[in-house]
């Protein structure tokens, strides 16, 4: 009996070892997960972002504030070295999980995601633009280029209702040029790994059973 759990927990044991090997040797050819710790809070500023972490920007996220009389308040989203996904010639796409963003994606080079004009004092709000506009938490898609070509990846944004304050969760892209990738897609190794390690827990609990 002993032997028969021992068997079971070294192969589970070696299979999640060489899960966890792929992880970290399929990043040349795979999706690449980019957790943004802490979250990355845009408030009156800009968010110029190296995505692949290769020296080059690639993508600038602004947000302003100002008030002449009226206040304004914008969201925006532009592309260094790629494009970003519209859906239309002047916004940004907000998109739904199970987008897919490729070569099909229609891109632009910048857009709008929210624009609020707004009394400050009553906080009377009299015009309102953009498809990002009431607070929405969608997927960003865009597109950049580095030494190994051009890459598709989503990045998970939340734009503030009126203020349209934005907060950078996280984002995604596929190391293989020219591939497509699906929001919010992530790397499968890693969610392999996950899985077999439920699986040693299943088994360990199966161990203790047999010894009672």
């Amino acid at each position: 009996m002993k032997r028969s759990a021992r068997a079971i927990l070294g192969t589970v044991t070696a299979v999640l070892a060489l899960a966890l090997s792929g992880t970290a040797g399929s990043a040349s050819a795979s999706v690449i997960y980019v957790d943004v710790i802490p979250d990355r809070v845009i408030q009156d500023g800009t968010f110029i972002w190296d995505v692949d972490n290769d020296g080059d920007k690639d993508l600038i996220l602004s947000q302003t504030f100002g008030c002449v009389g009226n206040c304004l308040t914008s969201a925006n989203a532009s592309a260094l070295s790629g494009g970003i996904v519209m859906a239309t010639a002047t916004d940004v796409a907000p998109l739904s999980a199970g987008a897919l963003i490729g070569p099909g994606s229609t891109f632009g080079g910048s857009g709008l995601m929210a624009l609020d004009t707004f009394d400050s004092n009553t906080m009377q709000i009299f015009s309102e633009e953009g498809l990002w506009d009431g607070g929405l938490l969608a997927f960003l898609g865009f597109s950049f280029t580095n030494a190994s070509g051009l890459h598709y990846g989503w990045a998970r944004v939340k734009v503030d209702d009126t203020s349209n304050i934005m907060t950078v969760f996280d984002a995604a892209y596929d190391d293989a040029p020219d591939a497509a990738i699906l929001a919010p897609a992530v790397p499968e190794p890693a969610a392999m790994a996950l899985l077999l390690l439920g699986g040693i827990g299943l088994a360990a609990r199966r161990v203790g059973r047999h010894r009672r």
